[in-house]
């Protein structure tokens, strides 16, 4: 029995090791390519350690190309887009959790489907819409479209958050004489943190990475993400992968960055979701 449960326990450290060398060694390898010489990078056998580390990508990238002025738009879209989501998804949860109203299942049914429709559905109506209003390559275009999409699944993990809250708390607040707003803003809110922060991860990351519906919305270097800015490495006649893989590395910080400093937080909120739902 001994033997087979070290054996059961030495494939499950092996099956984890797998799993973490599949996602570890693309990124590893992406930032040893970014510091090698263009001599270096297509030498058989592949070198994991390179021997002459160079700056030049990251020089080229950071001085000579339009990755910083994209890498300011999707931090500008990312922001304001997970800002206002939350705002609006934070309202919108709490009104389908306290409140009893008509097509509320149908309602919150139609939200979830709308979030599993595949982007090249949306990409015509959206476009044509765009064009209409004249919102194609603008700010004010691109992040309302973003909001929209990300809508849906927030309202559904705060929703969850707000439904483990004891409605017991809410008529203690009415008779301490708060009003609806007061009773969200000071009793029921604090304690959906975590759920906040769990959606706010996961819409920032939505936007961070999206890249279909960047490319049909915008067309300057003035408005379009970063995902897009990688995109313009690869030509005719191959891909400049220096360059491309040193904007990959500087695209990865903020996301990693932003993860690392929630990682408590979120994973708080996605396990406490999950076992409340």
């Amino acid at each position: 029995m001994k033997a087979q449960k070290y054996a059961g326990v030495i494939i499950k450290y092996i099956f984890y090791t797998l799993v973490f060398l599949i996602f570890v060694i693309p990124i590893y390898w992406a930032i040893v390519t970014s510091f090698k010489l263009p001599t270096e990078m297509f030498v058989f056998p592949p070198r994991w350690i390179t021997l002459s580390p160079t700056f030049e990508h990251y020089n080229n990238v950071i001085f000579f190309t339009k990755i910083p002025i994209a890498f300011r738009n999707t931090v500008i879209i990312s922001v304001v887009t997970v800002l206002l989501t939350m705002v609006l998804s934070t309202t919108a949860a709490y009104g389908f959790s306290r409140y009893e109203f008509r097509w509320k299942n149908i309602a919150l049914v139609g939200l979830i489907v709308t979030k599993m429709l595949p982007a090249c559905i949306l990409i015509v109506p959206l476009y044509v819409m765009m064009n209409k209003l004249r919102l194609l390559d603008k700010f004010s275009g691109i992040i309302p479209v973003y909001i929209s999409i990300n809508i849906p699944f927030s309202i559904w993990i705060l929703k969850v958050f707000f439904d483990s809250v004891p409605r017991e708390l809410d008529e203690a607040a009415y008779i301490d004489g708060c009003n609806s707003w007061a009773t969200f803003y000071r009793i029921i809110f604090p304690l959906t943190k975590p759920g906040l922060v769990a959606a706010s991860v996961l819409t920032f990351f939505t936007c961070w990475n999206e890249f279909i519906i960047a490319l049909i919305l915008t067309s300057s270097s003035s408005v379009q993400p970063i995902s897009l800015a990688l995109y313009g490495f690869m030509y005719e006649q191959g891909v400049d992968w220096g360059p491309m893989t040193a904007s990959a590395v500087i695209a990865m910080l903020p996301p990693a960055i932003f993860f690392l400093t929630f990682q408590k937080h979120f994973i708080a909120g996605i396990t406490g979701g999950a076992v409340k739902g």
